[in-house]
C-alpha cells in the first residue's frame, strides 16, 4: 500500500491493512489524504460488513495463507456495488520456460520474500467467485499482461470485480 499512496487523489480517506504495522508513521502519507493504518490479516478483516466503497489489492494474494478466504472477506466489507480493484502476479502459462522456473524457485522465493508464492493462479480464484451466485456480481475487467523486467513475477493480472 505504501508505494501506492502517491497515486491516490487528495481529499479521500484511506485505510491500510498490514500484519506488521505498528503505526501510521511507517507509511508516509502525501498531503491531502486522510490515512490510517490498521494491523490485521486479509483473511480476517477487522472491519464491519459493508464498510468500504472500494478495496484495492496490490500484489497481496501471492502471500496470504488463505486467498479464497481473503476474497470472501473483501466481498463482506464492500458496500453493495463496491469495487474490488486488483493487481496480482500469477503463475506463467504452462509450456513456457518461466512456468518451470517459477515451480523450481517457488520454495526459496516464498522463504526469502515474506511468503510470496510464484505458482498461484489468482486469476482462476477471482474468476471462480464472480457471477450470479458468487461473492461478486460481475467481473467487468481482468486483463493478463506480461511485465518485463520483474522476473520471476512477470505475468500479471489487473482488473476489478463488483460486489
Amino acid at each position: 500500500l505504501a508505494s501506492n499512496l502517491p497515486l491516490y487523489p487528495a481529499g479521500i480517506s484511506l485505510t491500510g491493512l498490514d500484519p506488521d504495522v505498528t503505526s501510521d508513521l511507517l507509511w508516509p502519507c502525501p498531503e491531502g489524504l486522510e490515512f490510517h493504518a490498521v494491523k490485521g490479516f486479509a483473511e480476517s478483516l477487522p472491519f464491519p460488513a459493508a464498510q468500504f466503497d472500494a478495496v484495492v489489492g496490490s500484489l497481496v494474494m501471492c502471500s496470504v495463507d488463505k486467498p479464497q478466504r481473503m476474497l470472501t472477506e473483501i466481498a463482506r466489507v464492500l458496500k453493495p456495488k463496491g469495487r474490488y480493484l486488483f493487481l496480482e502476479h500469477i503463475h506463467a502459462p504452462k509450456g513456457c520456460a518461466l512456468h518451470w522456473q517459477q515451480k523450481i524457485l517457488d520454495p526459496l522465493h516464498s522463504y526469502c520474500c515474506d511468503g510470496c508464492r510464484l505458482t498461484r493462479q489468482q486469476d482462476e480464484w477471482i474468476s471462480s467467485v464472480c457471477g450470479e451466485s458468487g461473492l461478486f456480481r460481475k467481473l467487468p475487467v481482468m486483463k493478463h499482461y506480461p511485465c518485463h523486467g520483474d522476473w520471476p513475477c512477470t505475468t500479471k493480472i489487473v482488473g476489478y470485480a463488483v460486489a
